[in-house]
């Protein structure tokens, strides 16, 4: 059952609970970045536009969650400038769902929608990943703004990337590229 500032209320109460975190407000988070892994995608989409938390997300990453070409179109349209300018990121990992094998179609749906989102605020054309041979190059959670990766391993992508996604996270908090 959908609650309104569910996941807010549920920051609240660990902050509360939490001897290191006691007497912190939700509204005290800089920054915050949201993973989200296959289904995952509505729980996600849900924090960035439901709680009033969207401005304060950084990165947004989606490990094959992408299943709604409009997904995340509100987050990006209010965070277009940040985006193309590298102060915010969308890592979107994608696996082929084409019946033919076509991975490229995919991505270039996912791009387009993307592109249509950013509008006037497009990001350099070297930031949508073209090289889908090397997924765990770590270069590549390094760029700015949107990338796209490819990667066939839907089961696995936690434990093949979400290591990586955090030490980039980290190296963005701290202004190490």
């Amino acid at each position: 059952i959908y609650q309104r500032d569910f996941f807010r209320n549920q920051l609240q109460e660990i902050f509360n609970s939490t001897p290191q975190l006691k007497g912190k407000k939700v509204d005290d988070i800089e920054s915050m970045s949201i993973i989200a892994h296959s289904a995952g995608g509505r729980a996600a989409m849900a924090q960035l536009n439901d709680n009033g938390l969207g401005q304060k997300v950084t990165g947004v990453t989606v490990l094959d969650s992408m299943y709604t070409p409009n997904a995340y179109d509100c987050w990006i349209r209010d965070n277009a400038k940040d985006l193309a300018s590298g102060r915010k990121h969308l890592t979107v990992f994608y696996q082929n769902d084409n019946p033919r094998g076509d991975s490229r179609t995919r991505r270039m749906v996912m791009e387009t929608d993307v592109k249509r989102a950013l509008g006037q605020y497009q990001v350099p054309e070297g930031a949508y990943d073209r090289n889908t041979t090397n997924v765990k190059d770590p270069s590549v959670l390094n760029r700015g703004g949107v990338v796209f990766i490819y990667d066939c391993d839907h089961m696995n992508l936690p434990k093949n990337h979400v290591g990586r996604i955090l030490a980039a996270e980290q190296r963005r908090a701290t202004g190490v590229r």
